[in-house]
């Protein structure tokens, strides 16, 4: 298993509830051989009806891993229902370990007309 950590603001900002939650979902994963690996906790939408998509991040590489300039998309039964261009140099998963995190997809990157219960968010770059 992976070590568990939080980013200084989610550490600071999380309530008691949301942790417990990341935690269960943490205790629970199977890591695969990937080096990069995302575990849904749950989705929603913002005010401004950008898709915030919160996902346990698992870094099973050697090296850490930066999310500048990255390309994600969700996939559900290999069809892209979200995808965007991330810039955040501020967000680096260390080796071996697992990080909360919510990634913020614009309107127009997304199928509004889908849910996001099931599916794959993936590195594309």
């Amino acid at each position: 298993m992976l070590k568990l950590v939080y980013h200084p603001t989610w550490d600071k900002a999380l309530s008691s509830k949301d942790r417990e939650l990341i935690e269960q979902v943490h205790q629970t994963v199977f890591i695969t051989d990937k080096a990069i690996q995302f575990t849904p906790i749950r989705w929603d939408r913002n005010h401004r009806n950008e898709l915030l998509l919160i996902v346990l991040i698992h870094n099973n590489s050697d090296e850490a891993y930066s999310f500048k300039q990255k390309r994600l998309s969700f996939l559900q039964h290999n069809n892209v229902i979200a995808n965007h261009l991330f810039d955040l140099p501020y967000l680096t998963i260390q080796s071996k370990t697992a990080m909360p995190w919510t990634f913020i997809f614009p309107v127009n990157a997304y199928n509004r007309e889908k849910t996001f219960t099931e599916g794959t968010l993936v590195v594309t770059e």
